[in-house]
């Protein structure tokens, strides 16, 4: 049974997969009060949200139905909030570098959407349900005649109820040359000139933000079945600090200091706590890391060292060597060989096979961060993935890196740029990483491979270290160099990743070797 070709009640029951009789149980009977978990959670802002958690059986029809109604949805542009792959991030991104920004938030943004808002959108196309199949329906997705929060299917109909809203909203803005967005019930208004007071003026108060919507805005948002919360509406000039759900945008997507403060206080607490206690505070400090990574991005340098701390590794190093220090490590065995190794995102550990002699000796190395000396770790060569002549060599190592490198879509080609990084002067006193910016000057084939030949020097040490293009994205690993204070000169070289990828492809062709 399709969903659109539902004609009655009784189809209803047969695409849920249930009975009649307890459909419409569930639907109209006396014990409906039963069906929700109630609670609160504390608000960020202050206060506290009610949710409703509804019981198994309406919460499997409730997500039947949301899975359905994604696939009927065209998501507005200007609509970012409960749609996947779409973030708060990606909303706030649209105002970036404005002059002025307006936030303003709808009040009781899931009670406003009633149980008639809900029957009448499944009255009209593309559904066109019969009236009883309208009202069964939204009798499922509602709670007391209200949209509830917590219900699987609430987000999505909130975004299909916003439709009009949004079209309205935008074709406003259009008319005030401004950037419009919406993310559930925050709603923000964007200029870079100056903005329009038909759309909001400032209010002479105490906060200097606080703004008075136009009379056009707030007909818009009441003619939708909305009403403005007064006191969240702000207009905030360049010169004051500009934030769009929860992220400042003056001039690029950042977090509010205090946030980062957060997360560095919550890692520090971590070692006092032991048992559950920890391990929810550990989870939330996951999940504000996660935040912090995709609003500022993985190697943005307060990322990599909160993300260090939380190893128990305090790097030392300055801002612009941050990416470089995390990502590279060394290997070293007891006779003081070493050479440097970094994490391949889906692959594992790698450095130069020539590093460690042979495979069978990877078994005396161990793998540790300079700046966590006394922690090493034994490493184990990864399956049959090395190669003498190509130079490389994946293996395991039971810690988890910093940060690992992602592997560019394409190879790199002759007269790019690229940046080079290792541990050339490693002596666990000067463990300094060494950060080399060099160009491409031509291709190789040296010790039976092919290399990219660069135009600056490599030194022993190096060896295992990895090469990034500009996007910061992992093209290669060092391969070739000159010792220090040696007297042969050889080409400073490195091998390609993606020549290495290919041979483990080739040895392993059922892996599926992931490069996005």
């Amino acid at each position: 049974m399709n969903f659109i070709d539902i004609k009655s009640t009784q189809d209803l029951a047969d695409y849920f997969e249930l009975d009649y009789n307890i459909l419409a149980r569930i639907t109209y009977g006396p014990s409906r009060s039963n069906l929700y978990k109630v609670f609160e959670i504390p608000k960020k802002s202050g206060g506290s949200r009610i949710i409703h958690s509804p019981e198994k059986t309406l919460r499997v029809i409730q997500r039947k139905l949301a899975d359905e109604l994604k696939q009927h949805y065209r998501r507005h542009d200007a609509a970012f909030g409960f749609v996947d792959k779409y973030s708060i991030t990606d909303n706030a991104s649209k105002h970036i570098n404005q002059d002025w920004i307006l936030n303003l938030d709808l009040a009781d943004f899931f009670p406003s959407i009633h149980f008639g808002r809900i029957r009448g959108l499944f009255q009209k196309t593309p559904f066109a349900f019969p009236d009883k199949v309208a009202q069964w329906i939204a009798q499922l997705a509602t709670f007391n005649g209200t949209l509830p929060q917590g219900a699987p299917s609430s987000p999505i109909l909130t975004n299909m109820i916003c439709l009009r809203l949004d079209k309205d909203l935008k074709k406003l803005a259009r008319r005030h040359d401004l950037s419009y967005t919406r993310y559930a019930d925050d709603i923000t208004l964007s200029s870079k000139k100056y903005f329009p007071k038909e759309i909001a003026k400032m209010e002479k108060s105490d906060n200097e933000s606080l703004a008075t919507l136009g009379a056009d805005v707030v007909s818009i948002i009441e003619k939708n079945g909305f009403k403005v919360n007064p006191s969240k509406t702000r207009l905030v000039s360049k010169s004051g600090r500009q934030e769009v759900t929860g992220i400042v945008v003056n001039e690029k997507s950042n977090l509010p200091r205090h946030y980062i403060n957060t997360i560095r206080g919550e890692i520090g607490q971590l070692r006092y706590l032991d048992g559950e206690a920890k391990d929810a505070l550990q989870l939330r400090v996951l999940g504000r890391l996660g935040h912090l990574k995709k609003v500022v991005g993985e190697y943005d340098p307060r990322y990599i060292k909160l993300k260090a701390k939380l190893h128990g590794i305090k790097l030392s190093c300055s801002p612009n060597e941050t990416m470089y220090r995390a990502v590279n490590w060394i290997v070293e065995n007891d006779d003081g060989v070493y050479g440097t190794a970094f994490h391949v995102d889906h692959l594992g550990w790698i450095t130069a096979c020539h590093v460690i002699t042979k495979p069978a000796a990877i078994l005396n190395f161990k793998l540790f961060h300079p700046d966590d000396s006394q922690n090493k770790y034994a490493i184990q060569l990864k399956s049959n993935f090395f190669d003498a002549d190509i130079d490389y060599v994946i293996f395991n190592a039971p810690i988890k890196p910093i940060i690992s490198a992602r592997i560019a879509p394409k190879q790199i080609e002759n007269g790019e740029a690229c940046v080079l990084s290792g541990y050339p002067n490693h002596n666990h006193k000067n463990n300094s990483v060494s950060i080399i910016e060099a160009k491409i000057t031509s291709t190789q084939t040296i010790f039976k491979a092919p290399r990219f030949v660069i135009d600056a020097n490599i030194f022993h040490g190096m060896s295992g270290g990895s090469v990034f293009n500009k996007e910061n994205q992992l093209v290669g690993l060092v391969t070739h160099g000159n010792e220090d204070g040696g007297t042969t000169v050889l080409q400073s070289a490195f091998t390609s990743i993606h020549l290495v990828m290919n041979d483990i492809t080739n040895k392993s062709p059922q892996r599926i070797i992931r490069t996005e």
